[in-house]
């Protein structure tokens, strides 16, 4: 089994057997893009992707102790 990294963006695939990392090496689009990383082999359905995802940081909003906002007030005119 071989785990795909991309060069450019250095994400790391799901891994691939071998005959899919010779179809990757044989493919002219494909040859020069990614490097490959051996590991243990493992059932299919076990490979799972190899991406950790974190989740982002919890945004905390501030509270203002500041009053309200005081609304202007509308000038009546005689005609």
């Amino acid at each position: 089994m071989w785990i795909p990294r991309n060069k450019k963006t250095r994400t790391e695939y799901a891994a691939i057997s071998d005959a899919e990392k010779a179809a990757y090496e044989n493919d002219p689009m494909l040859r020069h893009k990614y490097t490959f990383r051996k590991v243990a082999d493992v059932k299919a359905p076990a490979a799972k992707s190899v991406n950790v995802t974190t989740e982002p940081p919890k945004v905390v909003m501030q509270t203002s102790t500041a009053p309200a906002p005081v609304e202007s007030k509308k000038v009546k005119s005689d005609p």
